[in-house]
């Protein structure tokens, strides 16, 4: 039963990564502009930490439209997870099996997001991220998200979202466009939960 709770809770943490996005705007001319239009079109290859005050996961993501495919490690595990047709596979290589979930893809995204959504440039600034001074670029939806985006020249070095109960930060390794359709290939021969 633990594990089960923990896989649920790296799962949650996993996907808050992915977002749907539709409507939103960035500034022209803007840094982190070709970032933003990157998650605006739901197609990436993202290696991060995130980092919150209670938990650090190591993750790489690949976002194709609806299928999301993660890979996460925390407290010396590994799962790897993909979501598609409203359905979450929950893959234990080590154990060979394989959890299956019904969920709605829309639901995987909540206010740690990188769901730019409705988002819209606000600002500019300079702050502590990762333990450097980085220049960020705000957006917002002019309710409750609000985001920031380091850059470190033109590299986008990771995302601050800002929420009610702190904040937590993505330190971004890799971001790309590259999504090989293997990542979305459930083993066969894994036995069912």
């Amino acid at each position: 039963m633990k594990k089960l709770a923990v896989l649920l809770m790296v799962f949650v943490m996993a996907f808050s990564l992915a977002g749907c996005s539709k409507n939103s705007t960035s500034q022209n001319g803007s840094a982190s502009k070709v970032y933003f239009d990157m998650f605006n079109t739901n197609k990436y290859h993202m290696k991060a930490t995130q980092v919150s005050s209670s938990a650090t996961y190591d993750m790489e993501t690949w976002v194709d439209g609806n299928k999301i495919a993660t890979i996460t490690n925390t407290n010396g595990e590994s799962y790897h997870m993909i979501v598609e047709n409203n359905t979450a596979y929950i893959i234990d290589d080590s154990a060979k099996t394989i959890t299956t979930m019904g969920v709605n893809n829309n639901d995987l995204t909540g206010s740690d997001t990188v769901n730019v959504d409705g988002m819209s440039y606000v600002d500019s600034g300079t702050a502590e991220f990762a333990g450097k001074n980085l220049p960020y670029d705000e957006y917002s939806d002019g309710k409750y998200a609000k985001m920031q985006f380091f850059m470190d020249g033109n590299k986008l070095t990771g995302i601050r979202n800002i929420v009610s109960n702190g904040n937590i930060d993505i330190e971004i390794s890799q971001i790309d466009q590259n999504i090989p359709a293997s990542v979305f290939e459930i083993p066969s021969n894994y036995k069912q939960n």
